[in-house]
């Protein structure tokens, strides 16, 4: 299984949809704080205990992820990583530290990984994984229920994308969406 560190938002886009489980089709391991889940997955209030069910991991921060969160905080950082939360610290320490991927749709904690040179990918990436690994009808379900919900507040994708996606879609199944 490969290990990736994670960040709520992914999980907060999955939620709105109705698809949390979803991600957890595809072989990895999902590595999350055990602080960050038990602080900041706060709503729903049960979202941090389906997230563990699904197969979400807690981890401890080890020394040199401690000593990187502490240092992702300094005022002597480039911008983006100021703009971070502690759990976003959090979770690009584990992610730099163990040499894992990043999971995450926040812009200023992908700028950071950047600048830490940690690969990362967002939900769409996700969703390209699903397609890859042969689950054609979690991705379709998926792609056309963000589209759907691109008006409700929590999903913020770039419509573009998904649109692209969900054509590529239908031109390979000969099926229809609607842009409504």
């Amino acid at each position: 299984m490969t290990l990736i560190s994670s960040d709520t938002n992914i999980w907060l886009d999955f939620e709105a949809i109705g698809e949390l489980d979803v991600p957890f089709l595809l072989p990895y391991t999902y590595l999350m704080a055990k602080k960050a889940i038990s602080k900041e997955i706060l709503r729903p209030e049960d979202l941090a205990l389906r997230l563990k069910r699904y197969g979400l991991k807690g981890v401890t921060l080890d020394e040199t992820e401690e000593l990187l969160v502490e240092s992702y905080s300094s005022n002597n950082m480039p911008k983006c990583f100021r703009r971070l939360t502690n759990y976003d610290r959090m979770a690009l320490a584990i992610a730099k530290n163990r040499g894992i991927m990043l999971l995450t749709g926040d812009n200023y904690l992908r700028q950071a990984a950047e600048a830490e040179h940690v690969p990362y990918m967002g939900t769409i990436g996700l969703l390209d994984k699903l397609n890859e690994a042969g689950f054609r009808e979690q991705y379709s379900r998926c792609l056309q229920a963000f589209y759907k919900a691109l008006n409700d507040v929590r999903i913020r994708l770039p419509k573009e994308e998904l649109k692209t996606r969900l054509d590529i879609l239908e031109a390979s199944e000969g099926g229809k969406h609607t842009d409504e």
